[in-house]
């Protein structure tokens, strides 16, 4: 028992390192990529960027139907229990029903676009075309943290994305000189999503048992949609404490105020992370030193 216990507590240990380490080049990434695109873009179509990513990422919460937090409970207590055929019944209906909930979100969408400014058409389609594979990855992401493998699932999305995203918007810009065009540099965005939803894919199917992939599923969507409805509205309120202020901005001021707005908040976000980090490690010792 022993031997185990400290096995586990070594593996969680490895996983808090490896999972904050992936946060904070998440985090500088993110900067970099505000800064990168506010240079080329220009302040208006930085903003008008940032406006179409807001409304995906706000969007992706309905469409994922709060599984992503189900998923990371039921896929640990299913592989606990041995319950494989209700395990792989989970995944295959949760992706399924994403998908279509995806779907029905942007149809909806664009029509509202069209119906409000057509202007926007382009712009909003070419950003709703990652809506589905946003949300698929978050349930990739759900699954692999549900078998434990807490850094893994955050590395695609932390540290790939970004890299891809920054590497082919340096190649087009330097080769085509096609970054100041806000629609090429969505459409770069959507591929960055698509090679990071792949590559999501492929580690799943490496870290899922064969038990899980031999299995005949079994499907419970009434229970599982009642119980990922709570999570769905947490998630909600959550991202919309975080972005909604961007929504206001575009419409009360505009896409510049926007661009601005964004830039800004990376810089403190980046700020207030590291002195987070440093505090939590400094303090105890500036405690001691004041005894």
């Amino acid at each position: 028992i022993a031997n185990l216990t400290s096995k586990l507590k070594n593996k969680l240990v490895n996983e808090a390192i490896g999972s904050f380490a992936i946060k904070i080049a998440s985090t500088l990434f993110k900067f970099i990529w505000a800064v990168v695109l506010a240079r080329l873009l220009g302040t208006s179509n930085f903003g008008l960027f940032t406006f179409a990513l807001t409304v995906v990422y706000i969007l992706s919460i309905p469409a994922s139907l709060g599984l992503r937090w189900l998923l990371v409970r039921e896929v640990a207590i299913y592989r606990a229990n041995e319950d494989y055929t209700l395990l792989k019944g989970l995944l295959k209906w949760s992706n399924r029903a994403v998908l279509i909930s995806s779907i029905g979100i942007v149809l909806f969408t664009l029509i509202g676009t069209l119906l409000i400014d057509k202007t926007l058409l382009t712009t909003m389609a070419l950003a709703l075309a990652a809506l589905p594979l946003l949300s698929l990855k978050t349930l990739r992401i759900a699954t692999m943290q549900g078998f434990k493998y807490i850094a893994l699932a955050e590395l695609p999305e932390g540290v790939v994305e970004p890299l891809i995203f920054l590497g082919l918007i340096a190649a087009s810009h330097w080769y085509f000189n096609e970054t100041t065009n806000v629609n090429i540099v969505l459409l770069i965005f959507l591929l960055s999503v698509f090679f990071t939803y792949i590559l999501g894919g492929i580690l799943v199917a490496k870290i899922t048992p064969k038990s899980v992939q031999d299995a005949t599923p079994i499907y419970q969507p009434h229970q599982w949609l009642t119980t990922a409805f709570p999570f769905m509205f947490m998630e909600g309120l959550q991202i919309i404490n975080a972005r909604a202020d961007i929504l206001m901005l575009k419409y009360l001021r505009g896409t510049d105020d926007v661009a601005i707005y964004s830039s800004v908040d990376r810089g403190v976000t980046l700020i207030v992370f590291f002195l987070g980090a440093v505090g939590t490690v400094l303090a105890p010792s500036v405690a001691d030193i004041y005894a």
